[in-house]
Parts: structure tokens; C-alpha cells; sequence
């Protein structure tokens, strides 16, 4: 049996459209997105739709919920102002009432005999893991899982990693990917004998779509985290968080408030 393992999209429909392209060519059977198919790029209805037409396994990822939290009338929008989350009141926008019913659909967790399939740990949606991830966080999040392989996301590095009796995957981000290649990452997955091989893909794609439609449709005005969201689109460098990282030291250090300290420093070192 063969698995195409998707994740991270983030809204980025040519990427997306690149790798179903791609996993039509490769003989799969199924194909599961491991979340974060929304938030971040400028084509979220485009995701969706596709999603809507191939019918996948889904598993809601941290930016999912986060637009689940911003629909909620009942939430308390305080801690989510628009200066750091512009992208998910910009996304929120496209929601239609099926797609919030569908956000609210899609399980945790997904177990399919030896193998668990997490967006980020069991405990936590957002408690990724990377090659060098220590070993009191695997115990932590992982040290429970029964399952001989966790199809994980959430770091957008693509990778295979042991630990103990556990094997960890890691299919990388169709959308966004970290690892300084922008060219959209995926990976399949061949069962056999209770064996999993594991090929890791990289698909190129029009990167320059994706900043020509976020400027054209206003995203790019949601504010700096939503240009360096693009900016990691399209360049598959990291910046988004050493970006925050800098926010929060002006913040601290300069007694700045966060418009302030957003209005000195510099996008990108």
C-alpha cells in the first residue's frame, strides 16, 4: 500500500496543485494531509476546493484551529490582535459557513494499524519536532504512543528520525517549506510485510504566483507577518519567528509597544 503524505499547505494552491500532479504519477492509493492546509498564502478557497474534489484524509493542524478561534463570536479576540494575526482575519474572510462546519469535522489524530498520524504531538498541536529535538520533549509528547510510526508536521523540515521503538516522518511543507528550498515537499509512504519505506519528494512549482496573488488580493497589506509568511513561501527561508524573536527583544529591552517596536525594526536581518 502507498501513501502520499501531504502537510503544511498553507495555502498555497500552486504547490498544492504541483504535488497532486505529482502523486498522480506515483501509483498511491490514498493520500492523507497531515493539517495546516490554510493560513499563510493567498489561495485558501483554491485549497479548499481541491480538497473538497479529491476528498483526502484530513487532520485539523494549530492554523486551522486558530481560524476556528477567530469565527468563535464568543472568543475573546484580545490575545489575537491583527498586528500578528492579519493572515487569519485576511483567510477568516473566505470562510463560508460548510468550511467552518468542515474545520470542525476533521479529527486529531488519525490511527491506521502500526502507523499515528499527528500534525504535531497527541498532546499538543503545535509540539512538532525536528532531527535535534530533545529527548524530555519526545518523552513528553511521545512516550506514550503505542503506534510503531508517527507521521507527523508542523516543523516543515522534511525527515526520518528514530527514537527508540518509534520511527518519526516527517513529509516537509508543500507550501511553506524551512529548509531554505522553496520547491513544495511531500512524502509517500510503501507498507509491505509491516515495513514502511519512506521517499521523500520535491516538486517545483511558480513560487512567484504565490507574492504576485498575495499582493493582488490585499494580503500583502495584512501587516509584517504576513509578508514574511510570504516571504518563507517563496524562498523557503525561515524568518518568520527570528522576526518575532527581534519584535519581542525591542519590546522588552526599549519598553517599545508591539506597533512601536513593529514601526523600528527591520523585516528581515
Amino acid at each position: 500500500m502507498r501513501i502520499a503524505i501531504v502537510a503544511d499547505i498553507h495555502s498555497n494552491a500552486p504547490a498544492f496543485e504541483a504535488v497532486l500532479a505529482d502523486v498522480d504519477h506515483q501509483g498511491v492509493d490514498e493520500v492523507v494531509v497531515v493539517g495546516d492546509f490554510l493560513n499563510g498564502g493567498p489561495f485558501p478557497r483554491e485549497v479548499l476546493d481541491m480538497l473538497y474534489d479529491r476528498k483526502p484524509r484530513v487532520l485539523l493542524g494549530n492554523h486551522e484551529r486558530y481560524i476556528q478561534i477567530l469565527s468563535n463570536p464568543d472568543q475573546d479576540k484580545s490575545a489575537h490582535p491583527r498586528s500578528r494575526w492579519g493572515v487569519a482575519y485576511w483567510t477568516l474572510d473566505y470562510m463560508q459557513a460548510a468550511d467552518l462546519a468542515y474545520l470542525d469535522s476533521l479529527p486529531i489524530t488519525i490511527e491506521q494499524d502500526k502507523l499515528l498520524f499527528v500534525h504535531g504531538s497527541p498532546k499538543d498541536l503545535r509540539g512538532g519536532i525536528l532531527p535535534d529535538t530533545s529527548e524530555d520533549f519526545l518523552q513528553e509528547h511521545f512516550g506514550e504512543v503505542q503506534h510503531s510510526y508517527v507521521i507527523t508536521a508542523h516543523t516543515h523540515h522534511p525527515f526520518v528520525r528514530q527514537w527508540r521503538d518509534l520511527t518519526f516522518i516527517n513529509p516537509g511543507s508543500v507550501g511553506m517549506p524551512l529548509d531554505c528550498n522553496p520547491d513544495a515537499s511531500y512524502a509517500i509512504l510503501t507498507r509491505s510485510n509491516g515495513h514502511v519505506d519512506v521517499e521523500h519528494r520535491r516538486i517545483t512549482y511558480h513560487q512567484q504566483l504565490v507574492e504576485q496573488a498575495a499582493y493582488a488580493r490585499g494580503l500583502m497589506d495584512m501587516g509584517p507577518i504576513a509578508v514574511l509568511m510570504v516571504h518563507e513561501s517563496v524562498t523557503g527561508r525561515p524568518v518568520v519567528v527570528e522576526y518575532l524573536q527581534r519584535l519581542e527583544a525591542a519590546m522588552s529591552e526599549l519598553g517599545l509597544s508591539e506597533d512601536e517596536a513593529m514601526a523600528q525594526i527591520p523585516l528581515l536581518d
